[in-house]
C-alpha cells in the first residue's frame, strides 16, 4: 500500500510496467489508496479477476494501466491545462 501512494505501483506492478491512477488520471490519494487495500478483504473480492476490472478498483475508482498509456493520457491532460 505504501509503494503504491508514493511511486503508483508495487514492484509487481513496476516489472509489468503499469501504474494504478484515479478516473482523472491522477495518482490517487492515500484514503483511496487505502479503501482500494481495504476491499481486498472483501470474502471472495480474488473472483473479481474475472471481470475486466477488478471490485478493489471498481470500487475505489481506481483503473491499472499501462505506463505508455499512462504517458499519453498525462500529455493529453497536459495540452488542456495549457
Amino acid at each position: 500500500m505504501i509503494s503504491e501512494h508514493i511511486w503508483q505501483r508495487t514492484p509487481g506492478k513496476f516489472l509489468t510496467k503499469c501504474r494504478v491512477i484515479n478516473a482523472y488520471g491522477e495518482k490517487p490519494d492515500l484514503p483511496t489508496n487505502i479503501l482500494r487495500n481495504l476491499i481486498r478483504l472483501v470474502p471472495f473480492e480474488i473472483l473479481s479477476c474475472l471481470s475486466d476490472r477488478g471490485w478493489h478498483d471498481r470500487w475505489s475508482d481506481t483503473y491499472v494501466v499501462p505506463d505508455e498509456e499512462y504517458d499519453k493520457l498525462k500529455k493529453l491532460l497536459d495540452e488542456q491545462k495549457e
